[in-house]
């Protein structure tokens, strides 16, 4: 596993990731984070300028 986005960097532009389990992690995460009333709508302006 890679241990940061610089490291995939160094692969090169013609380097195949295979990121799945990686975004599935982040996306388990979001989802845990979004049943906190607290936390939706930072998450929510998050989403807008990461779009």
């Amino acid at each position: 596993m890679m241990d940061s986005i610089w490291d995939y960097e160094m692969l090169g532009p013609y380097a195949r990731i295979d990121i799945k389990e990686e975004l599935e992690a982040m996306l388990a995460q979001y989802r845990l984070l979004l049943q906190d009333e607290r936390n939706r709508e930072p998450l929510k302006t998050l989403k807008v300028y990461y779009a």
